[in-house]
């Protein structure tokens, strides 16, 4: 029962406005609790039985255990027959208070799941079992069901026997190794339809059975056709279409909560169409082995880099995942004054994992310049950089082209400093560029949850935290990828043949 400060919490909050729902959830109590208690309009008080009232039994209760070895639970029943209404924690607490011991009847119960077992079994029948409270037939049919009756039977049979001689329903439970809710449902059904109905129960199950395995087939054949073949306007099923059509075709009304038992016992569940990155490129395959061959024989002196524009990123208050007390709603203004935007541009190295990078006004073909010529002097006793990139109008500009075949003739004649070499990516195939995944990472880092005040304090944040990328894998050196590293890459050739990287 609810104490009493719980109850007149309950009834304040309803006469405030508050929903059963909110008062449930917030209190942590049931809906039909809170439903009950504001119809009843009262707090209730829960009335202990006094203990003169216990007392006057205290003579029978010895008496009983003088007779018989019994437990305190089996005591307590016995006592319910002879008229004891007090309740069983009460009972229990008066035992301990007046030290009426029971721990050496603990084997009197041991001896009565041994004698059930036995009787289960078919061995050494117990004589007291026999009770006047079943009629011989009775008697002869359950002796018999036990002796020749399948494993049910037997147990349906023995519940039967146990329950009249006497014993808790949990030690039958424990006895025949079933579940309590097993062993009362037999002795209810045994109660109040009697033995004839008590062992043809399982011909009523297995009709049911057979209904449920009809039903069940009917309606994987609706979900094996379209909605409109019923005049149902829905691309999908939905509870509600699978129950009017089944009534439709089968002539038999079905109920919403059948259709979803039945879904989960076929392991149907409701699911979104997953959207995965797929490329039309016609040349994806000659392109991916070209951009693998290239990493995986790349020699000490060459460079191979990654390289990805991000952005451009409003400077506004922005929201993300964090942490938050229980109840609470991150929020953010959905229309904001922006502090202005910034845009950078990355490389990142497929063997030394270290990102170069500069933060710029727009993506264009100078941007890139600026970035590769950064590239060229922080290398320049390499023999070959290579890099890919996006398939985007800016990265084979005639612009960005012409300077990189002068800037590599220039190179070639002076015999110094790498040459650059362009590795271009297969159309719609971001997820070939490994770069993506260092600035989705810093952007949970430092651009989520965040309200920079200035272009300039966001740039700040930004390269604070590749530096600090740049300083873990200089004392932790790892390459970048890892399937890309692989030497028989393309293995699945039916998902990579349409570009599907993820199979």
């Amino acid at each position: 029962m609810l104490s009493r400060r719980v109850q007149a919490q309950i009834l304040k909050l309803h006469s405030s406005g508050e929903s059963f729902h909110s008062i449930a959830r917030l209190l942590t109590v049931t809906r039909s609790t809170v439903r009950k208690l504001v119809r009843r309009g009262s707090i209730k008080v829960q009335r202990l039985a006094p203990a003169n009232k216990i007392r006057d039994w205290h003579r029978e209760v010895m008496s009983i255990l003088a007779d018989r070895k019994l437990t305190r639970s089996e005591v307590f029943s016995e006592l319910g027959v002879k008229g004891f209404n007090v309740p069983y924690s009460t009972f229990s607490r008066y035992c301990r208070n007046n030290k009426i011991d029971f721990s050496s009847n603990t084997n009197s119960r041991n001896s009565k799941i041994i004698s059930l077992q036995d009787l289960f079994h078919g061995k050494n029948v117990p004589q007291y079992f026999s009770n006047e409270l079943l009629s011989s037939e009775e008697t002869k049919i359950l002796l018999g069901k036990i002796k020749k009756g399948s494993l049910r039977d037997r147990k349906r049979a023995c519940t039967i026997l146990a329950r009249e001689y006497g014993l808790p329903n949990r030690t039958i439970a424990s006895a025949l190794n079933s579940s309590p809710s097993t062993t009362r449902e037999y002795y209810i059904s045994y109660k109040n339809l009697g033995i004839s109905t008590l062992f043809t129960s399982n011909r009523a199950k297995n009709n049911d059975s057979t209904k449920d395995a009809n039903r069940t087939n009917r309606i994987i054949e609706l979900l094996h056709q379209r909605p409109s073949g019923f005049g149902i306007n829905r691309t999908s099923w939905s509870q509600i279409s699978i129950g009017a059509a089944y009534e439709t075709q089968f002539d038999e009304k079905i109920s919403r909560s059948t259709i979803a038992r039945s879904l989960k016992e076929l392991r149907f569940t409701w699911m979104k169409a997953k959207k995965i990155l797929t490329s039309p490129d016609p040349n994806y395959r000659e392109k991916v082995e070209l951009l693998l061959s290239k990493l995986q024989t790349l020699a000490h002196d060459e460079q191979f880099f990654f390289l990805d524009e991000l952005g451009p990123l409003l400077v506004k208050k922005r929201g993300g995942r964090t942490y938050v007390l229980n109840g609470t709603v991150p929020n953010t203004p959905r229309r904001q004054i922006s502090k202005g935007s910034v845009t950078l541009l990355g490389a990142l190295s497929a063997t030394t994992n270290q990102v170069t990078w500069i933060f710029g006004e727009s993506k264009d073909s100078g941007f890139i310049i600026d970035l590769i010529e950064i590239l060229f002097n922080q290398y320049y006793d390499k023999k070959a950089i290579f890099i890919t990139w996006d398939a985007v109008s800016w990265h084979k500009s005639v612009e960005l082209m012409t300077w990189l075949d002068s800037f590599n003739d220039t190179t070639k004649k002076l015999g110094k400093g790498p040459v650059i070499e362009i590795v271009p990516l297969p159309t719609s195939s971001q997820f070939l560029n490994v770069i993506e995944g260092v600035f989705s990472g810093m952007m949970r880092a430092v651009v989520h949850n965040s309200d920079y005040q200035s272009e300039q304090e966001m740039k700040i944040a930004m390269s604070r935290h590749l530096c600090e990328r740049n300083s873990f894998f200089v004392t932790n050196p790892k390459r970048v990828g890892k399937r890309i590293w692989e030497t028989d890459f393309f293995r699945d050739n039916d998902n990579l043949r349409f570009g599907n990287y993820f199979g």
